[in-house]
């Protein structure tokens, strides 16, 4: 059944639940209202106002309490719809909002094995338009499979912020307001419905920080100098507390900007433009990684616990390279298949559900002319005698704009 259908399919059954919720209940035979004399029609303000509330109260929950239809049968229906979906659906009614939001239904997908990578993209057009948010949408019916599309119910965040993925979640962290100056607020993004809400702010204002999940709790490294005692903060997910990391912090990165970051084997990986730095939380140890600096640019994603980066001047004979962290060495990946020509120093990198996603732009910021994104999609394949062998399968064209645009980031979401 397509998902067409299928939302036809809920659609018809909500119309349905309405009419059923507002027919007018009644003893006589024929479901008529029974006379009234015309003393009885004129009723007080406060009585109608109490029979509104009541009214508008049981049109919202008539599909929780009135529906002939299981909420069981509704998730199966929605499981089988693409998440791409979903914040459409939510703006159906507060009911499909809410169930939208409720892991009931995301279990129940998980049961049935159904999953989705969803990878957002964060992308500007300076120096006119500020970064928004867009969503790489599969097409129906049209030449190109991909396409980036803007989701306008999401704002922009600060620029320099931090960001970080957990379950179907984004935190979102610091960055510079409009008046450059760094700021400390926190915003959680539910991918679910595309809604946000602000979270308690962290005690120091941060531009640029690096950040990482480790035991359910959210470190924020950075994004000030390291003389405030606040350098490193510590969310506790559980409490929604913040809390300082007291010191001896490392010799490196004094002004506390970092280009990117990552998480492998349970340590936040950092880079900034003159050290690269690794923590451990459960040890308080920290360490300096001069072999990962070498080669690591800021178009990068971590599978499988092994750093994925873009080697735009092939300097270990490939265009992709991967750093395994329990060898300490880079070696290259053998693409096979056609790359297209993009200015890959401005590209990112994603994990796509195990595979890479290369979003990058047909000329540099500054070459004048109409820019096209482009798409790569390269499966990942372990060979025997330890290769790592890269498959393109996808190149496309998946955005064009008349100004230059600027991929900030890109973030992929698995449902």
């Amino acid at each position: 059944m397509s998902s067409l259908s299928v939302i036809s399919l809920l659609t018809g059954f909500l119309t349905a639940m309405v009419v059923i919720s507002e027919f007018p209940s009644s003893s006589s035979s024929n479901g008529d209202d029974p006379p009234k004399k015309p003393q009885q029609s004129q009723k007080k303000p406060q009585e109608e106002e109490d029979k509104s509330k009541q009214i508008i109260t049981q049109q919202e929950n008539h599909l929780s309490f009135f529906s002939p239809i299981p909420q069981e049968l509704i998730e199966a229906c929605l499981s089988l719809i693409p998440r791409r979906d979903y914040p459409t659906i939510s703006l159906v009614s507060r009911y499909f909002r809410r169930l939208i939001a409720s892991s009931s239904l995301y279990q129940h997908r998980s049961l049935l094995n159904i999953t989705d990578s969803v990878l957002y993209a964060f992308v500007g057009f300076p120096p006119f338009d500020y970064p928004r948010w867009f969503i790489l949408h599969r097409n129906r019916n049209q030449s190109n499979s991909l396409q980036l599309r803007i989701i306008d119910t999401l704002q922009h965040f600060p620029f320099g912020s931090a960001l970080v993925t957990i379950g179907q979640k984004m935190y979102v962290l610091g960055g510079c307001d409009g008046y450059r100056e760094r700021t400390n607020g926190v915003f959680l993004m539910d991918c679910r419905t595309h809604r946000r809400r602000e979270l308690r702010h962290m005690r120091g204002a941060r531009y640029r920080a690096a950040v990482g999940v480790i035991d359910g709790k959210i470190y924020v490294i950075g994004g000030r100098e390291k003389r405030y005692p606040d350098w490193v903060e510590v969310l506790d997910l559980k409490t929604g507390i913040w809390s300082s990391l007291i010191g001896p912090f490392p010799l490196g990165a004094r002004e506390g900007e970092f280009e990117t970051y990552v998480v492998m084997q349970q340590k936040i990986y950092l880079l900034d433009y003159s050290s690269c730095l690794s923590y451990e939380p459960r040890t308080r140890n920290w360490e300096s990684c001069g072999m990962l600096r070498e080669f690591w640019q800021r178009s990068s994603c971590v599978v499988d616990d092994m750093l994925y980066t873009i080697d735009p001047q092939f300097r270990l004979g490939s265009l992709v390279i991967v750093y395994d962290p329990r060898e300490m060495n880079w070696r290259s990946v053998n693409v096979v298949g056609d790359l297209p020509h993009l200015f890959y120093y401005d590209s990112k990198m994603a994990n796509f559900g195990g595979k890479l996603v290369i979003l990058g732009t047909s000329q540099g910021r500054y070459t004048p002319g109409i820019k096209d994104i482009c798409c790569v999609v390269i499966a990942l394949e372990k060979r025997e005698n330890g290769e790592i062998r890269g498959n393109v399968e996808l190149v496309e064209c998946v955005l064009t704009a008349l100004s230059s645009p600027s991929i900030e980031l890109c973030r992929t979401i698995t449902f």
